[in-house]
């Protein structure tokens, strides 16, 4: 591509020329009339101070009806969902429990939580979800879970995990599903939560679903259900969600289907911009043969190598007005006194350091916002370009 000169209309904001994008993000969690209506009936009838009423048995209700489940128990975060989901599944102290070596720092701290062994294996290549082809390794006879998360937008096809445990006759091992950044999503019109043994939802202050905190814990299965609740318990709950959170929650999850679609159309259009850059590459879905419907929390995208690190990317990129960050840090660097890993973990490497992440409030923007973003992603990819050629 042609260098830029002074005068070029498509000269960075970090080099003197104006900001691509000229309004900020839609504000999230949204101001919604529902929620208003909500918070006023119950400050009205004093319902918001029990410790256990009608707005969170509604939750629970409509979780299980949206999650296609038959047991719900919501918590205090995310975090704890994990950890209460890998002892309804039965792991105790010693036991080994794998997880993609790129992944939620507190997924590997809810293994250690229990005194289990987080065993570490890669991702997809150029993508976040744990690859199945190369979980064999991984596999011992300690092995009691797999803890597999959706990331970024990219769906991990559980199914296919399920065939993949069963041809190495580890049918019995249990699935974990992290679904905390995908409420909505679908493979084959079922949605994610409803695959997994147990499954973990966040209502964390940034999340698709927001509470500022919470989580909840999703199954079919009674004994596991019966488990968390006992974990749950210390008298009372341990780690409870709040009548108050419950009661946001219900309108979002009304509107969850139809702002997820928002979201996906303006990310389907975003990586179509992605996809003849020669600098970035987008994420490809890993469900094969069957329809599969993403819930974007964050839209990722891999930042090939060159003279612009990362962090010099992000800097001109946050300067352009993008709300972007980096990707997980990941697990690659673990002492082996703290995990297993099965191999170099080569793709996580590549996850963990050239990952940047677009934030899903400004994929409900309109139109001209998102021909601004588009304009920016242009604007880096011919200065990066071109002085990549200059090299």
């Amino acid at each position: 591509m042609a260098q830029l000169n002074k005068s070029d209309p498509l000269k960075l904001a970090i080099d003197g020329g104006p900001p691509a994008i000229t309004q900020p993000p839609p504000a999230w969690p949204i101001a919604d009339a529902a929620i208003h209506h909500a918070i006023a009936r119950a400050l009205d009838d004093s319902s918001w101070g029990t410790y256990h009423g009608p707005w969170l048995d509604q939750l629970e209700a409509q979780l299980r009806r949206t999650f296609d489940v038959s047991h719900v128990t919501c918590c205090s975060s995310g975090t704890v969902a994990v950890e209460l989901a890998l002892r309804g599944v039965g792991v105790k102290e010693n036991d080994e429990v794998i997880l993609a070596g790129y992944d939620f720092p507190g997924n590997f701290r809810a293994i250690e939580a229990i005194g289990a062994i987080p065993v570490l294996t890669d991702v997809v290549a150029d993508g976040w979800v744990m690859d199945f082809e190369a979980i064999e390794t991984a596999v011992s006879d300690k092995t009691v879970a797999v803890l597999v998360s959706h990331l970024h937008g990219q769906i991990a096809d559980i199914p296919a995990l399920r065939q993949r445990m069963e041809e190495l006759g580890r049918g019995q091992i249990q699935i974990v599903e992290d679904v905390c950044q995908t409420p909505g999503g679908a493979i084959g019109g079922q949605p994610l939560g409803s695959f997994g043994d147990a499954s973990t939802l966040s209502f964390g202050g940034s999340k698709l679903l927001s509470a500022g905190r919470g989580g909840a814990v999703l199954t079919n299965d009674a004994k596991i259900a019966q488990r968390i609740k006992i974990a749950n318990d210390r008298g009372n709950e341990a780690y409870p969600l709040s009548q108050l959170q419950a009661i946001v929650l219900g309108p979002q999850i009304d509107q969850l289907e139809s702002m997820n679609a928002q979201r996906n159309r303006n990310a389907h259009r975003l990586l179509q911009s992605i996809e003849p850059m020669t600098t970035l590459s987008g994420m490809s879905q890993q469900v094969t043969g069957k329809t599969v419907t993403p819930a974007f929390f964050k839209l990722p995208v891999i930042l090939k190598r060159g003279r612009w690190a990362r962090e010099r990317w992000l800097y001109a990129a946050q300067t352009e007005g993008l709300p972007v960050g980096s990707g997980f840090r990941g697990f690659t660097k673990r002492s082996s006194r703290r995990c297993r890993k099965t191999s170099t973990l080569e793709n996580c490497r590549i996850a963990a350091e050239q990952t940047v992440l677009l934030h899903h409030p400004i994929l409900r923007s309109d139109d001209q916002t998102i021909e601004q973003i588009e304009q920016a992603l242009r604007k880096l990819e011919i200065t990066i370009s071109s002085e990549t050629e200059n090299e």
